[in-house]
């Protein structure tokens, strides 16, 4: 799993938004494998910050219901997520897509914590309000 704040900014143009980069790493099975050492020591050599996760599959899924919170309620309204946020109705919204993706992820066995709406929520209310994923995306996508 990559954590980075990053856009695109233009075609072949990735602009890092803050200091704050890291990359967790596991085996689906919850096994520490030898080559997850080896890439968790080569990033670490190299500077990058990694770690080690025995529940890869769950943090996938934390990601996942972050990323359809902010990039679907975003998208949809082709707002920021300030805007989005402090709005009730689409706010409303916002939380519906959390509490969906959540609801799915149960539905296919990941165990989220009990409070992962909550904790999602937690999150998106202190990312930078002028963040909107639909502005990435290609002016006329087909």
């Amino acid at each position: 799993i990559a954590q980075i704040s990053a856009v695109i900014e233009s075609p072949g143009v990735v602009a890092q938004r803050s200091a704050f980069a890291r990359i967790i790493v596991g085996e689906l099975d919850g096994s520490v494998s030898e080559r997850v050492r080896r890439f968790i020591d080569a990033c670490t050599r190299g500077g990058i910050d990694a770690r080690l996760s025995d529940v890869i599959d769950v943090e996938l899924w934390q990601k996942f219901v972050f990323i359809v919170g902010v990039s679907g309620a975003t998208a949809y309204f082709r707002s920021t997520i300030g805007a989005v946020r402090s709005d009730p109705d689409t706010g409303r919204f916002l939380v519906r897509l959390v509490e969906e993706t959540v609801a799915v992820g149960h539905a296919e066995g990941i165990a989220l914590p009990p409070d992962q709406v909550e904790r999602t929520m937690a999150l998106i209310a202190v990312f930078p309000k002028w963040t909107w994923a639909w502005r990435t995306l290609p002016s006329n996508p087909e």
